[in-house]
Parts: structure tokens; sequence; C-alpha cells
């Protein structure tokens, strides 16, 4: 057999493995021996075997070598390729809404007891329950734009301990504020004022609108809105202080 037939069958050959290899692996022959060619994967790398490959001579096992090293790499960017889509595909599953999305109230400085809510109504809505100053007031206002309709409990909570004074919730952006039990909740049991204004649509689904209470030693009880409604009432409201 001549230089050129022994290249030309070399070249068949390589050409019949490289085929079969990126059909996922065939038998395939050369001089009556059997050449075992299959992908596998290891790591993050697809890699290759080659049975008995000393058999197959010098110049055919570099030939063939380049020829799966150039597969390989293909394989490679394929499966770097994928990974990439498929990571990009899963990442809008992984998006949640965040507390400047949602409807949140956020302190103005930690233990000041002043909050500002702030956000849109969202499906990840849930209480908020702004704290007083220690042995001072709580008081919450609303920027434009905001609203909240909480999954669970009240939209608004507020309540203050003994020492603490007044509790002012006031809302001049016609907020819309809905909460699973009450809209807006507010409990003094300290020794100030309670006033709550709300601008806009209030709601509680399973009480009230609105449920306001004054311990024995706080003062005035004020509520100004503009549409409650609730489960059971709109407003329930109950000062047992001196106001």
């Amino acid at each position: 057999m001549t230089h050129e037939n022994k290249t030309q069958k070399s070249n068949h050959f390589v050409d019949t493995v490289r085929d079969a290899l990126l059909r996922g692996g065939r038998m395939a022959k050369f001089k009556g021996q059997a050449a075992s060619i299959a992908p596998q994967f290891s790591g993050s790398v697809p890699g290759l075997v080659l049975a008995d490959m000393g058999r197959l001579g010098g110049a055919l096992a570099g030939s063939l070598g380049s020829a799966i090293n150039s597969a390989s790499s293909r394989l490679a960017r394929s499966a770097s390729a994928g990974a990439m889509t498929a990571a990009f595909l899963a990442a809008p599953a992984a998006l949640t809404v965040t507390g400047a999305q949602a409807g949140t109230c956020d302190e103005n400085g930690a233990g000041s007891g002043i909050w500002t809510c702030s956000g849109v109504i969202a499906a990840a809505d849930v209480q908020e329950s702004p704290t007083a100053a220690v042995g001072g007031a709580l008081t919450v206002v609303t920027v434009p734009g905001f609203g909240i309709k909480a999954l669970y409990g009240d939209a608004i909570n507020l309540s203050n301990a003994g020492g603490d004074t007044n509790i002012s919730f006031a809302d001049a952006n016609s907020a819309a504020i809905t909460g699973s039990v009450n809209g807006i909740s507010a409990v003094n049991n300290g020794s100030g004022a309670t006033s709550i204004t709300a601008t806009g649509a209030v709601a509680g689904t399973l009480k009230y609108g609105i449920y306001a209470k004054n311990g024995d030693d706080a003062k005035a009880l004020t509520i100004t809105t503009a549409a409650v409604t609730g489960g059971k009432y709109g407003i329930s409201a109950r000062n047992n202080g001196s106001g």
C-alpha cells in the first residue's frame, strides 16, 4: 500500500470517528481493530476516551488526537454556552420584590421613632410595625405613591409601651391601605395622645378598617378619614384615657 493510500484511509477513519463523535458515539473499525469513542462528562468539561489508541499508529493517533481536541473544544464551548443560557433563564425565577418596591415603613434613624412609609402595593407586602422612641413618641408619615396590602395581620400596626408618649399616623397622599385583619391598628399604652389621618381608602378584611384604643394614661384620640371599610366595622375606637 502506498503512503498516499495510507493517508487517505487514515483521513477517512478520522472523518468517521469525528462524525460518530458528534452524533453521540459509535463503533468504528480500522484494519479490523475496534475503536470505541464516546463522550463522557467529568467535572464541568466533557472528556473523551479512546480504546486501544497505541495500535492505530503514530501518525493516525496524531491526526485523531487533533480531531478529538477540536471536538472537545467545541463541546466545551457548547456546554459553557448551555450553562450560561440555563442560568439566564433561571434568573427571573429568583427575583423577589424588595423593600424599595413593596409598601414598607422605614425608620429615619435608629431609635428615633420617626418613620416614613413608601413603595407601591406588591404581592410581597406584609404587616408593617413601626416602633416608638424609648420613652418618646411614635410618628409615621407617608410619601406620594405609597400603598400596602398585607398578606397577614394588619397593614399598619402601631403600639407603644407604658413609658412612651404620642402615637401619630399621617397620610396626606391618598394611600391605599389594606390589611388581612385591620387596615390600621393603633394601641396607645403610653401617656400621650393618638392621632390617625388617612386620606385614601383604608380596609380591614376580617375586622376593622381602623382600630384605635387609648389606655388609661393616654390623652386625646383623634381619627380623620376619607373612605374606611372593614369585615365587621369601618372604625372601632375606644378611649380609656382622659382626652
